[in-house]
């Protein structure tokens, strides 16, 4: 039953931030080749290096949904509202989350990454394909 709810508690936020990342990867991809049309960009990540931006951007949504801090290059720290608001729904208030629930939260955080990502790079790229390009 808990394992349910956590499923149910994770999909969304694992939907936002895959797409969230998706996209950032593409955009940090124009930034280091600004002479290059934008869906050149969007190719080279959907469709040419897929395994290589699904990993990267797949180790985001997963510490976006685990993480309790998140910390900039500046080592300047603040609260992640994303794995808080998954702590709030799935441990106990006011105690120490059980070791237990914590596994069960980073390997469905997994899982729901995965699915997100993949949910994600698969819409782009259908986006993608049904657009006329230059």
């Amino acid at each position: 039953r808990r394992r349910l709810m956590l499923k149910h508690l994770l999909q969304k936020p694992a939907v936002e931030q895959a797409q969230r990342y998706t996209w950032d990867e593409i955009e940090t991809w124009g930034k280091h080749h600004p002479t290059e049309a934008v869906h050149i960009g969007m190719v080279k990540v959907l469709q040419k290096e897929p395994a290589k931006y699904k990993q990267i951007v797949t180790a985001k949504v997963i510490k976006s949904l685990t993480q309790l801090q998140t910390c900039d290059k500046s080592h300047v720290c603040s609260s992640n509202p994303v794995a808080t608001f998954i702590r709030s729904h799935a441990c106990p208030p006011d105690k120490p989350c059980p070791p237990e629930i914590q596994q069960d939260i980073e390997r469905l955080c997994t899982w729901a990454a995965r699915i997100a990502v993949d949910g994600a790079f698969h819409g782009l790229l259908d986006q993608l394909m049904q657009q006329p390009h230059p």
